[in-house]
């Protein structure tokens, strides 16, 4: 699977995130060693390449807060930053943009609009012309909880119907996927905590993903790994469980691996890899 990670944050307190999520290899290339290591410093890499280009310009470097990059007036400006740092530091491996929109905090009850971007106040059928605007050169490839609960049925229809290739996922935290329908629009953000027994986290996948896979658009196509405070103690069997689940393509790092797990990951993925290939 693709690691991913975030690049630019929301506003304040906000959630929304502009994430980078990069291949492993280039096209057509054989499966090599350090892989993983690789992703993860050149995602690292990316992310002090977005700070950078912020502070190189006076109008923007307000935007960097404790080492930081925070989003630009626009998502499209901000998407397009991202594509910029990544492809300056791994222009020949494929990368795709990820939005945590997160719609729900952009909500204003008042007016009934939401306003994802500063200023710009919007109507769920103008939010959908939005997300269409936005995903229109296919480099943005997935939206996680791009619209409130109360819209979320119309509004993925709505923008299916015109982007039917972006992956559309729901965020449900912690809480157990409800059953769901037929043609469902949408997939489901699976959220993994490194402290939770690992029996436990492949029961609650092997629960969804046939159901998921076989009537909406996935469970754990995106799998969310929630660091917390123990980012230097996920296991290695967890890690190896998650690339290994056949519904996961992206594994999203909120906060970027350790280098020494990095480093373990990739010497026992080098391993496999030195089996497989073996000659007989």
């Amino acid at each position: 699977p693709r690691f991913a990670a975030p690049l630019f944050h929301g506003a304040g307190a906000a959630s929304l995130r502009c994430a980078v999520a990069l291949q492993a290899l280039p096209p057509e290339a054989e499966p090599r060693r350090g892989m993983i290591q690789a992703q993860m410093q050149a995602l690292h890499a990316a992310k002090a390449e977005a700070v950078k280009a912020l502070q190189a310009d006076k109008t923007t470097a307000s935007l960097v807060v404790d080492g930081v990059a925070h989003v630009l007036p626009t998502l499209l400006q901000t998407f397009q930053a991202c594509q910029k740092a990544i492809d300056a530091v791994a222009e020949e491996r494929p990368s795709s943009g990820i939005l945590f929109a997160n719609a729900e905090e952009a909500w204003k009850e008042e007016e009934s609009v939401y306003e994802l971007e500063a200023g710009k106040p919007r109507s769920l059928q103008e939010l959908v012309e939005f997300y269409v605007e936005l995903t229109e050169d296919g480099w943005i490839s997935t939206l996680i909880n791009p619209f409130r609960d109360e819209d979320f049925q119309t509004g993925c229809e709505l923008l299916k119907a015109s982007r039917p290739q972006v992956l559309i996922l729901r965020d449900y935290g912690d809480e157990i996927a409800p059953e769901i329908d037929e043609d469902t629009p949408f997939g489901c953000l699976w959220h993994v905590r490194p402290t939770s027994p690992l029996p436990q986290i492949l029961r609650r996948y092997s629960e969804h993903a046939n159901s998921w896979h076989d009537l909406a658009d996935g469970f754990g196509r995106c799998c969310s790994l929630d660091l917390g405070d123990t980012g230097r103690a996920v296991p290695e069997a967890l890690m190896e469980a998650l690339m290994a689940c056949a519904e996961v393509q992206t594994i999203y790092v909120p906060q970027l691996l350790p280098e020494e797990l990095t480093a373990h990951l990739s010497q026992r993925l080098d391993e496999v890899l030195q089996r497989v290939q073996a000659p007989a």
